[in-house]
């Protein structure tokens, strides 16, 4: 039963009764309108009844939506949180890895200039050591150079 129809047929019976002239009174059937107001008392609590549900079934959506709103929320805090925390160990891993690479760079630096130092002097312990190889050789030589002239002056005399 709709109350709303009711109400439409009782105004209908109000405004489609016969006035008592010289008045703003109306005649209408007492019986019908008593009937009418009567199945709208006996319909008004379920109507009511249903719209108490109505209003239960709203908030219990509007709980349900702002729970979900709350987690996702939640959820997007956490994602939040997170990527600061990667973009933090990134940043914590860059640092990290440019401080490697200039300590890598140092050392090879460091290794390169021993290296160098250590080949120059190997190239002046070669000079040195060729040099009083030489000079021996060139002693024996000019030992031996004298030796020769002697043995070509022995022979021509």
């Amino acid at each position: 039963m709709n109350i709303q129809k009711e109400l439409d047929r009782l105004e209908d019976m109000i405004l489609s009764a016969p006035r008592i002239p010289l008045s703003r009174r109306t005649l209408i059937n007492e019986d019908a309108v008593l009937d009418v107001l009567d199945r709208i008392r006996m319909n008004l609590p379920k109507v009511i009844e249903e719209a108490e549900q109505v209003v239960l079934q709203s908030e219990g959506l509007l709980n349900q939506a702002r729970q979900e709103a709350e987690r996702m929320v939640t959820l997007a805090e956490q994602r939040a949180q997170r990527l600061i925390d990667e973009s933090e160990l990134l940043r914590q891993a860059r640092m990290q890895a440019e401080q490697l690479q200039t300590h890598a760079q140092n050392e090879a630096d460091t290794i390169r200039q021993a290296a160098i130092q250590q080949a120059q002097e190997v190239q002046s312990g070669a000079d040195k050591y060729a040099e009083r190889v030489l000079g021996r050789l060139e002693g024996d030589l000019s030992q031996l150079l004298h030796v020769v002239q002697k043995g070509r002056e022995n022979l021509k005399s």
